[in-house]
């Protein structure tokens, strides 16, 4: 398991609640859409996407809101996918490099909090979205994909108030750090709260 720093654990909640036909359809997705697998990389892509596409069909009917599009740039195999967003504008998600399930899920999160008629997911958008989407994101992965979300580690210059979860193999050696109990991932590395350099060089 991965060690995470507090901040990662405080947006887990354990009493969120999601609905059922989410899960079963998360679970299906987990069933047959993998990373990897046989198969070339074109066909697993093109697989991934259907599914990424179906899933977030159903979780749009499930919570009753318009089902966001979702848009593909630059997939990748290797790397992150940092810079993924969501658009209220249009109603779109957009996924850039790596298809990451734990970042279609954090858009997801944004779409609802713009499409939902939910007043208590509304209200989530003050003072930060961010931090209600990176809780929803997180707990439903946790809860679906438990082994894998605890692989994650935060990506070298996360800090508590905008983190991003990576797989440790798409973190260049050079700037791999294992963060330690007390971490605060910060824009110049790793800090202990007192201040000290932490973490260890490698994952």
């Amino acid at each position: 398991m991965a060690v995470k720093p507090d901040y990662v654990w405080a947006e887990i909640d354990e009493d969120m609640q999601f609905p059922e036909a989410t899960l079963s359809a998360l679970r299906r997705f987990k069933r047959l859409h993998k990373m990897r697998g046989p198969g070339t990389f074109q066909e697993r892509t093109a697989a991934r996407i259907t599914g990424m596409r179906e899933l977030i069909t159903i979780m749009a009917d499930d919570y009753h809101i318009p089902n966001p599009p979702i848009v593909m740039v630059g997939v990748n195999e290797q790397g992150t996918s940092r810079g993924s967003y969501y658009t209220n504008a249009n109603n779109q998600i957009t996924m850039y490099g790596k298809l990451s399930i734990l970042t279609l899920l954090h858009e997801f999160a944004h779409a609802l909090q713009w499409q939902s008629a939910d007043t208590d997911i509304i209200a989530t958008r003050e003072p930060d979205p961010e931090v209600w989407a990176r809780t929803f994101s997180n707990t439903l992965q946790r809860k679906i994909y438990p082994l894998a979300w605890e692989g994650l580690v935060v990506a070298p210059g996360s800090t508590a108030e905008g983190y991003c979860l990576v797989d440790p193999a798409s973190i260049p050696a050079a700037e791999a750090v294992v963060a330690e109990p007390g971490t605060v991932m910060t824009d110049e590395g790793p800090v202990q709260a007192d201040g000290r350099a932490s973490g260890s060089p490698g994952l």
